[in-house]
């Protein structure tokens, strides 16, 4: 029984023993079969694996260089940004002097923009005021022209009032060639009575109508001058003249009663005589011719005076128109003349006072023109430099 149990399990070992051998004889075969195989490819595979080696040394020699090459372009790259980091320093502070030096000209270009706006508001002011100084300069270069203008006319009409003066247009022949012979021929004439008065121009016509013929009347010293003037018109067939010696003639006047009457009369305008200047020496001779005359502003207005009067007294309007004594009237349109004798004087005396006065004001703008002139060349030449 021990012996079966042994034989058992000797069997049993046998067997676990015979399968353990068959197992083996399997692996031995595959062994064999593995090891066949592996002597079999053995050289392809040394050759495969130096094939292998010398790829792998070559892709490590490249993969060492492909190292050394990153690590020199990184040595590089590390170089470069340092490089760049000091360049980007220095462009930090060039963009903060950029910055400092911006905002220097911004404040010099505020200042600057600032002068600017001051320059052209003043240029603008410097443009007008140099428009007004032009304006005031053709105003009075035009005054100028005007003065120059009636200088000119003025003198013309001068020199013909004088020339008529000298010649005594207008005067009778007779009275003409006397007035002439004074001084040479004759002695003792004084003058035309036209040219011994002063007569204010509103008075002119009622004088000269008062006067009449009377203002071409001679006046002379005495009787004698009287009579060798009148035989040398005789000799040499001159004409015919009036004369007045002084010696002789007496006035005429109104009586204190007659002006007393008519004074405060709206009409009144005055004594004939004593509307006119002359000198005190021919005041007989004057109230002679004008001594018993009144001048009135109208011609209602005579009329009521020489009826207050009993029609005794002659009475002259500042127009011309008469009324007689007794009451007759003599009026109407006077002809015009260029120049009479009378008022050719008083022309002439007045025009020798405006061209006097003329003169000063030619000069006073003379002197304007010429000083404008040069303030607007000075302005001129300040705008061009404002510009």
């Amino acid at each position: 029984k021990n012996l079966s149990v042994q034989k058992t399990k000797q069997y049993s070992i046998f067997q676990e023993l015979a399968s353990n051998a068959k197992k083996l004889q399997h692996e031995i075969k595959d062994k064999q079969e593995h090891l066949k195989l592996f002597n079999e490819n053995i050289e392809e595979k040394i050759e495969s694996l130096k094939s292998d080696y010398i790829e792998l040394l070559n892709k490590h020699a490249a993969s060492k260089n492909e190292l050394q090459n990153i690590n020199q372009q990184l040595s590089q790259q590390e170089q470069r940004t340092l490089k760049l980091e000091g360049e980007n320093q220095n462009s930090i502070q060039n963009r903060q002097r950029i910055a400092e030096k911006k905002e220097k000209i911004q404040a010099t270009l505020k200042l600057t923009q600032k002068e600017l706006d001051e320059h052209v508001r003043l240029l603008r002011a410097e443009q007008k005021k140099l428009e007004t100084v032009k304006n005031n300069y053709q105003r009075q270069e035009e005054n100028l022209y005007q003065a120059y203008k009636y200088l000119q006319k003025a003198k013309s009409r001068q020199e013909m009032l004088e020339e008529m003066e000298g010649e005594f247009s207008g005067f009778f022949q007779g009275v003409k060639e006397v007035l002439k012979a004074r001084n040479s021929h004759l002695h003792g004439i004084e003058g035309a009575v036209a040219e011994l008065i002063q007569v204010p121009r509103q008075y002119e016509t009622a004088i000269e109508t008062a006067l009449g013929g009377a203002m071409q009347h001679i006046i002379v010293k005495s009787e004698q001058e009287a009579r060798n003037a009148i035989q040398y018109l005789k000799k040499n067939s001159f004409g015919r003249a009036t004369f007045l010696p002084l010696t002789i003639v007496k006035g005429k006047s109104l009586s204190p009663n007659q002006l007393q009457l008519i004074q405060s009369h709206p009409s009144f305008v005055g004594e004939a005589v004593n509307l006119i200047q002359a000198h005190k020496k021919y005041n007989e001779v004057l109230r002679n011719l004008l001594g018993n005359v009144i001048i009135a502003s109208n011609l209602k207005g005579a009329n009521e005076m020489s009826k207050i009067l009993q029609y005794r007294v002659r009475f002259v309007t500042l127009e011309g128109d008469i009324v007689n004594p007794g009451g007759s009237m003599t009026g109407g349109a006077l002809k015009q003349k260029h120049s009479s004798i009378l008022s050719r004087k008083t022309e002439l005396e007045e025009l020798k006072a405006k061209m006097s006065d003329m003169e000063l004001k030619k000069e006073y703008c003379q002197k304007q023109v010429q000083t404008l002139k040069s303030e607007i060349k000075q302005m001129e030449n300040y705008i061009v430099k404002l510009r």
